[in-house]
């Protein structure tokens, strides 16, 4: 620690990322390692962060018929390649492949800048009372050894690190995080606007190498065995002696050689050969302009009007919503046909008119997740890292970051969330996270044997600037206590001073073979509801119902809780309602000051009925398996 500078809590970020099932087209193998495979590509537009998709599944496609091949890990991964910790076999010759690199702690890429690779982290969190990251527990093992000598330990070593302890403490502005607690969203009513999502119109870069041929057979031979893995199959082949109507229809690994749809019509030898994905097989996108929003809606290219995207449209746990990078129309997440519905059913969604989203309980052992970025920067408008690698000097100073220490929490789910309102008080989410890994960006590039080269914030140093930023605003006004109404029992609580809804996941920790030392997974296991209120006591009502041996059900307006916050500025809300329950407490308080008596009561339903939000707030939402029915 030899620099003098020292950090502020003026240069202190934290933001979402979105994370999601990532689907790569045009991927190649390594000539010496079948388990390293290439997507140059799709780097030229998003870019991967080295090493932070570490123990990460992924799955590998026959592009051609939609066949799974095999599922893996990564070992490691660069900008435009990944390792696989398995071993993968060797391509089929005439078969594009693609890969889809599971979402689960897998943060989205965003467009690098010229030096330095980024990740969508520019999504605003909402209005923080306090964020605790998630931190590293490091065990540590000492032992004796059975050996004798001295009354010291013998032998220490380092065991397994696990991520906890994460939390955000939140002033309720939006009912976005329902979402990530409840699991899923099945219908959104927008206002369209007439953006539109297209293929990129032309072919990918250029690659040129230098091959022998003949006119004699379609086959012809690389001159450096080491550039077959810059070809995919579908790539068109042009020189002075192939004509430019040719395409590659097959790769030979094992002889460094391709086959062309014809065979050439002048011979040639260590002659200059161009090639290029056409644009119709590059499977990457832009939108119409900058800073727009998209979600997926069967009708299609909407009249700018009200529009529902329902069940049937949506991918039960997201991505909800698209947007583009920043000040550009490159789609975040990253597009792709694959695996998301056609780019002419994709509407654009006027953000400047209220969203509803209808939020409800997802089932599986799943649920959705996100990122967190972490970056701590001497100087706030300088988000880059100035670390260098010297394998030689790891602990000397050139290897320190010094001007924007960066970390990555990956694969957080919502282990519980509640909701609190209290009299004279704004509503507060409380939300407790359950974390998969948290990285440094320094260490996770060291581990690659690189310098770090990496811009926190996807670049954007202006708070105004990121994404679903609404401070000002009416919309970015919290929800409060005073404009809430709780209603149970077929009534109306009139006199309610807190209320307090508990959504419980009970997140278990599980950690597999083969897969990353620091690595878990958090499955969702037996959900819970607890409702909690306090009230001034105007009759016997809630006495009468804790003795009740009946649980209440059935789903008409007197059956069910219904919980609502409205913004008094704007139409914006937030309505929760359950259904078959029970009071389980109900405690009388008689004050010794003579003042109000108050009950306390605790009523837990078994389900939830649904749950609706009307906001401003994009949700981005994630992606997994489930998409493959589409």
């Amino acid at each position: 620690m030899v620099n003098s500078n020292i950090f502020l809590g003026s240069g202190a970020s934290t933001v979402l990322v979105p994370e999601h099932d990532l689907a790569i087209s045009n991927v190649a193998q390594d000539t010496a390692n079948a388990n390293i495979l290439h997507f140059t590509d799709f780097a030229t537009t998003y870019e991967l962060v080295t090493n932070l998709y570490i123990g990460c599944e992924f799955e590998i496609y026959n592009d051609t018929n939609d066949t799974l091949i095999s599922t893996h890990t990564i070992k490691s991964n660069t900008g435009n390649t990944l390792t696989s910790s398995s071993t993968v076999a060797a391509f089929a010759t005439d078969k594009r492949h693609r890969i889809i690199i599971k979402g689960y702690g897998s943060p989205s890429p965003s467009k690098p800048d010229s030096s330095n690779q980024r990740l969508n982290a520019d999504n605003w969190i909402g209005i923080a009372e306090t964020i605790t990251f998630p931190t590293l527990e490091q065990e540590l093992k000492q032992m004796n050894l059975g050996l004798g000598g001295t009354r010291n330990f013998s032998y220490q070593y380092k065991g397994i690190r696990t991520a906890s302890g994460g939390s955000l403490a939140l002033t309720a502005n939006n009912g976005s995080w329902l979402y990530y607690a409840l699991g899923g969203i099945n219908n959104i009513t927008y206002t369209s606007g007439a953006g539109t999502i297209a293929e990129i119109t032309t072919a990918s870069t250029n690659v040129v190498l230098p091959a022998t041929f003949d006119t004699a057979d379609a086959i012809i031979a690389l001159d450096n065995a080491t550039d077959l893995d810059k070809l995919v199959i579908g790539m068109t082949v042009t020189s002075t002696g192939i004509s430019s109507a040719q395409t590659i229809i097959a790769i030979d690994y094992d002889n460094n050689a391709i086959t062309l749809s014809d065979v050439p019509d002048i011979a040639g030898t260590n002659e200059n050969v161009t090639f290029a994905i056409p644009a119709a097989n590059r499977e990457l996108f832009l939108a119409s302009g900058n800073d727009l929003v998209f979600v997926h809606d069967s009708d299609g290219n909407d009249s700018l009007s009200g529009q529902v995207s329902t069940d049937a449209d949506i991918v039960n746990t997201g991505p909800i919503m698209y947007r583009t990078v920043n000040g550009s129309n490159e789609i975040l997440p990253p597009y792709n046909p694959i695996l998301y519905p056609t780019a002419s059913q994709m509407n654009q969604v006027n953000t400047g008119e209220m969203i509803t989203y209808t939020i409800e309980e997802g089932n599986t052992s799943d649920l959705p997740s996100f990122s967190l970025e972490q970056s701590l920067s001497k100087d706030p408008s300088v988000l880059t890292t100035n670390a260098s690698y010297d394998v030689n000097a790891v602990e000397d100073a050139v290897n320190q970051e010094s001007q924007s220490f960066t970390r990555i929490a990956r694969g957080n789910r919502v282990n519980s969330l509640t909701i609190e309102a209290a009299e004279g008080e704004e509503v507060k989410f409380n939300v407790d996270i359950n974390s998969r890994l948290v990285d440094s960006i320094t260490d996770i590039y060291h581990k690659g044997g690189i310098a770090p080269t990496y811009e926190a914030r996807n670049g954007v140093s202006i708070n105004d600037n990121l994404f679903n930023w609404n401070a000002g605003t009416n919309s970015g006004a919290p929800f409060f206590f005073s404009s809430g109404s709780l209603e149970a029992f077929g009534q109306q609580f009139l006199k309610v001073s807190s209320v307090s809804i508990e959504i419980q996941n009970n997140l278990q920790d599980k950690r597999y073979m083969g897969g990353h030392r620091d690595m878990k997974e958090g499955l969702a296991a037996q959900r819970a509801y607890v409702i909690t209120f306090s009230a001034i006591v105007t009759d016997d009502e809630i006495f009468r119902y804790y003795l009740n041996e009946a649980e209440t059900v059935g789903t008409g307006s007197s059956q069910l809780i219904k919980l609502r916050f409205d913004k008094e500025d704007n139409e914006e809300f937030i309505d929760l309602q359950f259904k078959n329950y029970f009071l389980d407490t109900a405690n009388w308080t008689i004050p010794d000051d003579k003042g109000p008596v108050t009950i306390e009561a605790t009523i837990k339903p078994r389900d939830l009925h649904s749950c609706t939000i009307g906001t401003d707030w994009v949700i981005l939402g994630w992606l997994n398996e489930e998409v493959r029915s589409i």
